[in-house]
Parts: structure tokens; sequence; C-alpha cells
């Protein structure tokens, strides 16, 4: 679809050579290298990490006009630059469960190397309001879904008390977990993840004590 957008937006700027100050060259996970033309200016606004790399003379970066940024997930890495341009996530296709949250968790982790606090935050909204939507606590694909997130979540990017962490632990709290196959699930989750069993128990000590 062309880019209907004005010059003054956003989304008419995003992947814009027009106006651009720096390369960011991305190296994929995959060894792909994507060349994404960018502002500074929308950069250091949006990222604490670009404003810090822009900023600061004891990085090289200050001065470049091309970025390397290494070992990089381009696909998330994408939805968070065009995010830092526009405060809008570009449209995804249609996902099950499972991959939404799967997706959230992998943006979350985007978001959070890079400092994006808006979009660290859309990201928890995405991940309760997905798993809302499609709350089962009866369901063994759903508490497989949940799962699965708070394996990947507490594996890439877990800190104690996060925002997106909480959230996790929450809606694991909300499901019955009542057969012996779904509870042995849980145990080992929470053996194979401490901060994951940490997080687990700070929750369930704040709710008994209200």
């Amino acid at each position: 679809m062309a880019n209907t957008a004005g010059p003054a937006s956003g989304a008419y700027m995003f992947n814009n050579k027009w106006l651009s100050d720096v390369l960011l060259r991305v190296h994929g996970t995959d060894g792909t290298i994507v060349e994404f033309p960018a502002h500074r200016e929308r950069l250091v606004t949006r990222s604490a990490y670009f404003m810090k790399m822009f900023n600061e003379n004891s990085f090289k970066e200050a001065k470049e006009k091309v970025v390397d940024l290494k070992d990089v997930d381009l696909k998330h890495f994408e939805i968070a630059l065009y995010w830092m341009y526009t405060k809008e996530e570009r449209d995804v296709e249609d996902e099950t469960v499972a991959e939404l949250l799967e997706n959230v968790v992998l943006l979350y982790h985007i978001a959070d190397f890079y400092i994006i606090p808006s979009l660290l935050q859309h990201c928890v909204d995405r991940f309760r309001d997905g798993a809302m939507q499609n709350f089962d606590s009866k369901s063994d694909e759903f508490r497989a879904a949940l799962l699965d997130a708070a394996d990947l979540y507490y594996k890439t990017c877990a800190e104690t008390e996060s925002s997106l962490g909480r959230c996790v632990v929450k809606l694991v709290q909300k499901v019955k977990w009542t057969k012996d196959d779904n509870v042995g699930d849980l145990q080992k989750m929470l053996k194979k993840h401490p901060l994951f069993a940490l997080d687990y128990a700070l929750e369930t000590t704040r709710q008994n004590s209200v």
C-alpha cells in the first residue's frame, strides 16, 4: 500500500531518506543485514539508548553517519522503529493467542534493550488485553500458550518485579491449574526460572495481604 501520510507525519518519515542524518545498519540474528535511513532527533526523543549513543563523546557513533547494530531480531526491531516514529504498531496478520503472546514478549525485549518506555507500556497492555480476550482457564491450549510466553520472557529479558513480569504472573495465577499434568507444567516452569518463582511468590504475598 502506498504511503499516503503527509510529509510532517511520523509514518511518512519512517524509513525515508528525506532529511535522514544517520543510517542504521541492522545485522539480524540470521545474518541478514537491513539498512534503515533514520533521523537522530526522532530516535533520541523516543529511546534512552539512542539518546546516550548520540550525546556522549565516548561513543564513536555520536558522529558517525552509519551506525551498526549487531545481533538484532529484525522483525521486531522494525516494529519498534516504526513505533518510535508514530507511537503506533504496524498492522499485524491474524495471530493465534500463542503467536500474539510470543510476539509481544519479543517486542518487549527490543523495547527493553533500546529503552523505549512508551513501547514497553504498550507491550504490557497488549499482552494483558490479548490474553484476556482469549482467556479460557480450562483450555489446555491457552495454558500452554501462557506458559510458553512466560518461558520466553524469563529466558530473554526478565528482571524481578518488571511490569510485564507482574502481568504474566497475574494471568498465570488466574488460570485453574487442576489437572496433574497442568500443575506439573507450572511447577516445572517455577523450578526452571527462579525469577518467575520469585515474582510468583511476591504476587501471592500481595494478594494474601489485601
